[in-house]
């Protein structure tokens, strides 16, 4: 697993900084403006699964306030949390 340290390390900034692209800064709600899409579900999808195996995905407030808002939802207690 530690041989995927650097891939992991990589990944994850390159993530976070098109996540926060993507979410202007923090001044978008949604991955692609006001309203939840699949591009929602697929960017909390990978968020969590990065948790769950403690890769710690999130390296900014804005990527770790969108997760809270994703995991505040619904349908992600819904499907996560029976």
């Amino acid at each position: 697993m530690e041989k995927l340290g650097p891939a992991r390390d990589k990944f994850k900034k390159i993530f976070n900084a098109h996540l926060i692209k993507a979410l202007d800064g923090g001044k978008k709600k949604y991955y692609l403006g006001d309203k939840y899409s699949a591009a929602d579900a697929m960017m909390t999808y990978i968020l969590m699964t990065a948790e769950y195996c403690g890769c710690g995905m999130i390296e900014d407030e804005v990527v770790e306030k969108y997760h809270s808002c994703m995991k505040e939802r619904p349908s992600y207690s819904k499907a996560f949390c029976p």
